[in-house]
């Protein structure tokens, strides 16, 4: 291998120093406009980039041509546009001229790595070309940007102050009563903020949150999200902290009627561009409408032309008025009727037929004001259907009543404690007669519109036998050795309920009287 001369070391060391501490000087070239006949070929594979350690320099390399008729009294020309290509400036030029006989022995003269700084708010274009020693240029390399602008970071205290004040956009707000995929948008200058419900289970909705910083204010501002903030149902305040992106909230504990969220948001200037970091603080308020629960509905009393629900809805918290709205109907028929009942009020419907079914379902609803301060109406989803029965006018006409399977029998019983009043009290080993029996009884017609029939025996306690039967069978007992004797049972239809405390729409009872056999 042929050794390289002390010269040619010197040459390349000094070559390698020039191309990474300074910009490249040499002598400098005139470039005019006037195109080359001489020069046929540029600069090949022309690559530029930001420096890794200054954002302003832009490193340039290139591999040279040396078959498009440059020679010794060349040069090249680095240029830069800031006007989108428009016009083009000298940024770095050198001449080939040299003490070299071959120029391709030239190694300084073809370096191949150049540099210039960017100026602040400009963006960069970069090209290359060869010209002659009187300034006519040869083709233009490939061209690399753009490039910047690069920010004055004077000037960025002042110009996130400035961004500080400008007016929130926000979309979807004032959502209504909210469902699954509601969408609320918050967007400044600094970020974009989003809110959406994600799922509904029950009582429980969970928003996924996602605060977006907007470029280029992610590089001055360390953003951060507080917790989301609403009223529960008592009018206090409570906060939710967001982890992981999701907060769930409790919908049966939050404020109803139109009510809101906020979501506290910092951001602080990085001690980078503001020794003393300031905050700024911003409060992003999402108006949304949180229903009542659905109603309950439990018949309390009916009789032959009312039925009694219970109390209606009633919130005094963030609402003007409240109350329960109910619909009903004849089983069968196409038209509903509707009653409202106000703020805790009684909801008795009246006016109704005997011994009729009907189809029964209702609202809660509270009347708040929104954000303007009109009154807006916010109801409930409608309750499950019941069916609730009026009482018969009479008491049910029985063709036959008759027992069997009657036995007198004796039941003895453990003495025990047993309490009394405070106190508890020995009561001693006792015994008892009763008799047991099948008491059957035949309807002369079967009542359709009744929950059952209920009897009541010689003891006084009350049978409840379900179902719309003409045919109902007892199997019981009572006090005392009664084989062979008359007794007399009371019975009656029920509309509703399945237990002796909750039994409502009875009709008058009916005494009838069987021998036990």
């Amino acid at each position: 291998m042929k050794k390289l001369s002390v010269k040619m070391i010197s040459i390349i060391l000094a070559c390698i120093m020039v191309i990474t501490l300074i910009p490249f000087t040499g002598s400098k070239v005139n470039a005019t406009e006037e195109l080359s006949t001489k020069i046929t070929g540029a600069p090949k594979d022309l690559i530029c980039k930001v420096h890794n350690t200054d954002n302003r320099q832009i490193d340039v390399d290139f591999t040279p041509d040396l078959e498009c008729g440059i020679d010794k009294s060349c040069g090249i020309v680095i240029a830069a546009s800031t006007d989108n290509k428009q016009t083009w400036q000298v940024v770095d030029s050198w001449s080939f001229s040299s003490g070299q006989a071959d120029l391709k022995w030239n190694t300084y003269a073809l370096c191949d790595s150049s540099y210039f700084k960017m100026d602040y708010e400009k963006t960069y274009y970069v090209k290359a070309y060869y010209v002659e020693s009187d300034g006519k240029k040869g083709p233009d390399s490939n061209i690399c940007g753009p490039f910047g602008p690069v920010e004055d970071e004077s000037k960025i205290p002042g110009k996130v102050e400035e961004a500080s004040k400008t007016p929130v956009k926000i979309t979807g707000d004032d959502a209504g009563i909210l469902k699954k995929g509601t969408t609320v948008t918050f967007e400044r200058d600094f970020y974009k903020l989003t809110l959406t419900v994600k799922e509904i289970k029950g009582t429980d909705i969970t928003f996924a949150v996602k605060l977006d910083e907007n470029k280029p204010y992610d590089e001055y501002l360390n953003m951060s999200l507080g917790s989301l903030r609403g009223k529960n149902n008592k009018g206090e305040s409570y906060g939710d902290f967001i982890t992981n992106g999701e907060v769930t909230l409790d919908l049966a504990k939050m404020e109803v009627g139109c009510t809101s969220l906020t979501i506290p948001v910092t951001a602080s200037v990085s001690i980078k561009y503001d020794r003393n970091e300031k905050k700024y603080k911003f409060e992003e308020t999402f108006y949304c409408d949180v229903a009542p629960q659905a109603p309950g509905l439990i018949v309390t009393k009916a009789d032959k032309k009312s039925v009694t629900l219970g109390k209606a809805y009633s919130n005094t918290v963030n609402c003007t008025d409240s109350g329960t709205t109910v619909y009903y109907r004849k089983k069968g028929s196409s038209a509903w009727k509707e009653k409202t009942f106000a703020n805790g009020k009684t909801m008795k419907l009246t006016g109704l037929s005997a011994g009729t079914s009907y189809q029964i379902k209702a609202v809660n609803y509270v009347k708040s004001k929104d954000k303007s301060g009109s009154v807006k109406t916010v109801s409930s989803s409608e309750s499950s259907e019941i069916i609730f029965r009026t009482a018969y006018k009479s008491a049910p006409k029985t063709k036959s009543a008759k027992t069997s399977k009657v036995k007198q029998k004796t039941k003895k019983f453990n003495g025990q404690w047993v309490k009394s009043g405070n106190k508890l009290k020995w009561q001693k080993p006792y015994s008892l007669k009763v008799t047991t029996y099948k008491l059957t009884i035949n309807l002369k017609s079967r009542p359709s519109n009744a929950g059952g029939l209920v009897v009541k025996d010689p003891d006084g306690v009350v049978h409840i036998l379900k179902g719309t039967k003409s045919k109902y069978t007892l199997s019981s007992e009572i006090k005392g050795y009664k084989k062979g004797k008359k007794v007399k049972f009371k019975v009656a239809t029920f509309g509703n309920g399945d237990k002796v405390d909750n039994l409502t729409g009875v009709s008058p009872y009916k005494t009838i009287t069987v021998i036990m056999k």
